[in-house]
């Protein structure tokens, strides 16, 4: 199943409900203190989430998606709030750079507002040159079952949340193609994708 921004927004939505006011708008408007709602509590992360903020609502819901399957999401504005996003500074970049060394891979959110990152592309050239562990989170706005990969995106395989053959239980797949791929747990590991 590729996944759609209506899918994560109503993730967002359906979650923010159980929050106060004060935590939604620390949420989606950036509050300059650690949110109390988050649930990170290490440096280390399974995924760091590349993504342009003007998506924070969907990208909420990527974390939301995410952390229920079992895994720990870096997300810059719910680690370290105090960050500038607005423009690029050395002091953003070492922390960004810190946080892409302590996490085992990268994400890439593709929605409309990521061509408009400055950041993203820069994220993306980081961990492949660190540790080439980078996977594509296609987004399409509807159920469409395909979605465009730009230009250097194609280098990149694709991620898919699936439910295993027998049983109701969902994980992510690590994609090529519908024949080659692996699970996202023996991906980010080091293991290949496999034809099937």
């Amino acid at each position: 199943m590729i996944y759609t921004t209506k899918y994560f927004k109503q993730i967002a939505e359906n979650n923010l409900r159980t929050f106060s006011n004060t935590i939604e708008k620390a949420i989606l408007n950036e509050n300059k203190t650690q949110n109390e709602w988050s649930n990170f509590t290490g440096d280390e992360f399974d995924i760091f989430l590349s993504h342009s903020y003007l998506d924070k609502k969907i990208i909420y819901g990527i974390y939301l998606e995410l952390t229920k399957l079992g895994y720990s999401v870096y997300i810059d504005w719910l680690k370290d709030p105090e960050l500038n996003r607005t423009k690029v500074t050395s002091e953003t970049a070492d922390k960004i750079r810190e946080r892409l060394f302590q996490s085992r891979c990268l994400f890439y959110a593709t929605t409309t507002n990521s061509k408009r990152s400055s950041w993203m592309p820069w994220e993306l050239g980081f961990m492949d040159g660190n540790n080439q562990k980078v996977a594509i989170l296609p987004m399409t706005e509807n159920h469409e079952t395909e979605f465009l990969r730009m230009e250097y995106l194609e280098l990149y395989p694709y991620i898919e949340k699936q439910t295993i053959s027998g049983s109701t239980e969902q994980k992510l797949w690590v994609c090529e193609s519908e024949k080659r791929y692996t699970t996202f747990d023996r991906w980010v590991t080091g293991k290949p994708l496999t034809n099937h």
